[in-house]
């Protein structure tokens, strides 16, 4: 009686313990199959652009509903502001640009992925020799 008493327990005892390996698993095997993350990815941008004169920033493979954010700390004037697009370099609708959007100094601009596919960021002057600098947080 006490052996399985004893049996009993260590029976008890085991399943939390299996439970808690069995969760870890899991939790190793969502991030293998790409789960959405929750730990951004920051880009640093930098650079001189003008109305003819385009820089272009890899974003990676992007899921549907990934939020990219783009904050720039120049141009510091209004006028003199720097325009970007977003765009998915794999797509067969990458004949169609979309718009190009001005962004200023402290104005977040903030792009929500509508497919999954190889995103780019393009980023162009409103004047000749319009420097930029600032940073892409991408949340896939």
């Amino acid at each position: 009686m006490r052996k399985n008493l004893l049996k009993c327990i260590g029976c008890l005892l085991m399943i939390p313990s299996m439970l808690l390996i069995l969760q870890s698993v899991n939790a190793v095997e969502i991030d293998k199959i790409g789960e959405k993350s929750v730990y951004p990815k920051i880009i640093y941008i930098q650079g001189e652009v003008s109305p003819n004169k385009i820089d272009f920033y890899s974003l990676e493979y992007l899921r549907k509903g990934a939020a990219v954010t783009i904050e720039l700390d120049q141009p510091k004037t209004y006028g003199d502001s720097a325009k970007i697009r977003i765009l998915d370099r794999m797509s067969p609708q990458s004949d169609i640009y979309p718009r190009w959007t001005s962004v200023y100094n402290g104005q977040p601009y903030q792009y929500i992925v509508p497919y999954s596919g190889e995103y780019m960021m393009q980023i162009r002057g409103s004047y000749p020799d319009t420097e930029y600098s600032g940073v892409i947080t991408i949340v896939n």
